[in-house]
């Protein structure tokens, strides 16, 4: 019992290790501070990426929320999607520097809006704002013709 509960407490580190902080028993998890977070996060982009940001607007300069904003690079065709937030902005980091980018932007109620060639640049991050037209819906017009004397009556 008593090397049962020694075994159990040698592995207790790398149980918690494991399980807590996603380390692997082969390799030690980095120690963990506050503010210091962003030194042990695996980037899942390459150091040469940038980025492009800018806000969704309308004609009057009112910012658009959850404008769907598409940003397709015109190297590979792979294409990123984001939302704009509360005050219409968006940003996509981890874009391929020198290459150029397309940024497509819907939003119901709006007509689709694309801004071509947008240059990127590695550490970097280029302005691509949008200005969207608001969709004008006239009235449809009903015309309602009848001929005189069609109808029966008792």
């Amino acid at each position: 019992m008593r090397i049962a509960r020694r075994m159990l407490g040698a592995l207790a580190p790398v149980i918690a290790g494991t399980l807590l902080i996603g380390a692997t028993p082969a390799r030690q998890a980095a120690p963990r501070v506050a503010g210091d977070l962003e030194d042990h996060v695996e980037h899942r982009w390459p150091r040469e990426s940038g980025a492009i940001a800018g806000e969704v607007m309308d004609r009057r300069g009112t910012p658009l929320d959850a404008a769907h904003v598409d940003v397709r690079d015109g190297v590979t065709g792979e294409t990123v999607s984001v939302l704009s937030d509360a005050n219409g902005n968006f940003i996509v980091h981890g874009l391929a520097g020198a290459h150029t980018y397309a940024v497509a932007v819907r939003r119901i109620g709006y007509v689709p809006r694309t801004v071509h060639d947008v240059p990127v640049r590695a550490g970097r991050e280029t302005a691509a704002d949008v200005t969207m037209d608001a969709i004008s819906i006239g009235r449809p017009h009903t015309m309602i013709a009848a001929k005189r004397g069609s109808e029966r009556g008792s």
